[in-house]
């Protein structure tokens, strides 16, 4: 089929996306560095600041001093206005969901996370995200008119063409489940989903530790074990659906059975159950966030050294496939991460990984808050795609 041409009207709209996009993108820009970003002519800059403007979706606002040349004439700074659109972000697994509502310039005007019971069935779960959508709206006064939609990071395996969950063997009926059709028919607003590792990943690149690290690799340590790549600022999928469910890569193939029903399976070893279920030979506790570091003894210490043995394992298999700049190791508890992550530097020191490259490890705890923020760009990726 022959390829259509661009129209007058869709040049028009493709540049004044490309402009509100930078302007949300970077707090207090000008127009002169929008032209010099763009390579659009200046006129063309004015007219589209000027409609943006009269259509309320930016105003003139403050910028940092380091923007500001000191010669000359003092240029002036647009931002893009807060109240005029708003998103919805989840992040939700076997244990608990998590809801922020934002407003267009991404400040949280509501969050709430809650408990999920055990044994939870998908329609029970799809029922709760319901309530907590329509709280986060009511609660933050959000206009219907004015929501962009609800992004959510779902566990498993996600179709992101259809929105719907492959596979998630913890929540009963999670399989094939077709999730975004269930909220847009309740809601009636759009709904975009995506795996909640990428999701995480995404948000740490963009507004966390491991921010404008190019080529990341996420590894989430929850009820299983997650991971996502971040290249240049894109996510890593494949065939419209979620990749990296590293959590069932084997690393002993004789070695302990995992709960999928094969052995030596990473997450065996480093779920959040597994680690627990070691901690609590010398300390009582049941869950990783009640951990404090005045907990961390050095027969604490001994054990996450053990876990991060085979953790260590499975990134070595996952930097000869991706060659990641960097990984990002998260878990509920700052202190294990921080073992973790400082662990999993001692072992690069003696291998031959750290002589070939510079693959930076970090750590973090995860953050609910910046996992249902990052959800929320999947609906500003949208608008503006």
């Amino acid at each position: 089929m022959e390829r259509q041409p661009l129209r007058g009207n869709d040049i028009r709209e493709y540049n004044e996306k490309l402009v509100l996009n930078l302007i949300h993108k970077n707090e207090g820009i000008s127009q002169s560095q929008i032209a010099k970003i763009t390579g659009l002519k200046a006129p063309t800059v004015l007219r589209i600041f000027s409609k943006l403007e009269e259509q309320g979706y930016i105003r003139q606002c403050a910028a940092d001093k380091e923007k500001i040349n000191k010669k000359g004439r003092k240029p002036v700074f647009f931002c893009v206005s807060p109240g005029i659109f708003n998103a919805i972000g989840i992040d939700f697994w076997s244990k608990y969901a998590s809801v922020v509502a934002v407003d267009f310039c991404g400040n949280v005007l509501f969050k709430k996370v809650y408990h999920l019971k055990d044994g939870i069935k998908a329609s029970e779960t799809t029922l709760i995200l319901k309530k907590l959508v329509i709280e986060a709206i009511e609660k933050s006064h959000i206009k219907k008119d004015r929501l962009l939609g609800i992004g959510i990071g779902a566990p498993g395996r996600v179709n992101i063409k259809d929105g719907s969950i492959i596979s998630y063997a913890r929540i009963k009926g999670m399989a094939n489940f077709p999730l975004k059709k269930e909220l847009e028919k309740s809601i009636g607003v759009p709904v975009f989903v995506h795996n909640n590792s990428s999701v995480i990943a995404l948000s740490e690149y963009r507004y966390g530790i491991a921010k404008n690290i190019d080529s990341l690799l996420l590894i989430l340590i929850r009820s299983g074990v997650g991971g996502a790549l971040i290249d240049q600022g894109k996510i890593f999928t494949s065939r419209n659906s979620t990749a990296l469910e590293i959590g069932h890569m084997s690393i002993d193939i004789n070695g302990k059975k995992c709960t999928c029903g094969r052995k030596g399976c990473l997450e065996a070893y480093i779920s959040e159950d597994s680690i627990i279920s070691e901690l609590q030979k010398i300390t009582a506790f049941t869950s990783l966030d009640e951990i404090t570091d005045k907990m961390v003894t050095p027969d604490f210490k001994k054990v996450i050294e053990k876990q991060s043995y085979y953790l260590f394992e499975g990134i070595k298999n996952l930097y000869q496939i991706f060659a990641p700049q960097g990984i990002l190791i998260i878990t509920r508890s700052m202190p294990v991460s921080t073992l973790l992550g400082n662990f999993i530097n001692k072992r690069l020191k003696d291998d031959q990984l750290s002589k070939d490259n510079n693959l930076v490890i970090l750590s973090d705890k995860y953050d609910p808050v910046l996992a249902g923020s990052g959800a929320t760009d999947l609906v500003f990726d949208n608008f503006f795609a």
